[in-house]
């Protein structure tokens, strides 16, 4: 960590940057599928949606369906989530410890994400994370959705920020629209649910291949 801090907030999205979601998210969205006798989607294009809302994920998975259609998927993907989500979640390798050390730097550390507050909420505590995060931006506080910039404007208002104090950190090419269209740094990272290619073709600040890289930029 460098002496003199870049940022003084760094605000990350939560499934693929910070904790590994992509197999429960994934069998979740299958089972949904399954139970509402809807077309099956692959693994790979379940990925690719993840990021979004969770009604934006199943418009793109099941695009004919209706909006009674795509809400009873939300209901019912909500309902089995839970019964996936403690077997199968995990942090990211060296996530805990870089938290740790960008918090003892006194650099705000907050989460921007798709998921809505109770569930981003009993997983910060299943997974330890509540002594460094100092705010929780969810869908359910937002007008405007990922990749709308509404999340990152919030959480910048909340501090008294300007974007140049801020990086945007995520996995997704939502993430980094997101961040840029808050005129903030991005920060992509390669091992959750997009490929670098992807991240690339949005064109982020930086690009690292593991959590703890993100010492060096701050």
């Amino acid at each position: 960590m460098n002496k003199t801090a870049k940022y003084k907030i760094v605000i990350f999205d939560f499934d693929g940057t910070i904790a590994d979601t992509a197999e429960c998210i994934v069998e979740t969205a299958k089972a949904t599928l399954v139970r509402l006798g809807l077309p099956m989607r692959t693994d790979e294009e379940i990925r690719y949606v993840i990021g979004l809302p969770l009604e934006g994920c199943f418009e793109a998975m099941v695009p004919d369906a209706d909006e009674d259609t795509i809400n009873r998927c939300c209901e019912v993907y909500r309902e089995l989530f839970f019964s996936y989500q403690e077997k199968t979640i995990r942090l990211f390798p060296e996530v805990k410890e870089t938290l740790k050390s960008i918090h003892e730097a006194g650099i705000i550390i907050a989460i921007a994400t798709s998921r809505g507050s109770k569930s981003l909420g009993e997983l910060c505590v299943m997974l330890g994370l509540d002594e460094y995060v100092q705010m929780r931006m969810t869908t359910d506080l937002v007008v405007e959705k990922k990749p709308a910039p509404e999340m990152v404007n919030k959480i910048l208002e909340n501090y008294n920020l300007t974007p140049s104090e801020a990086l945007v950190v995520g996995d997704t090419i939502f993430d980094i629209e997101m961040g840029q269209r808050a005129f903030c740094d991005t920060c992509g990272v390669t091992y959750g649910n997009q490929t670098r290619q992807q991240l690339k073709e949005k064109r982020p600040t930086f690009i690292i291949d593991r959590f703890g890289e993100l010492s060096n930029l701050l």
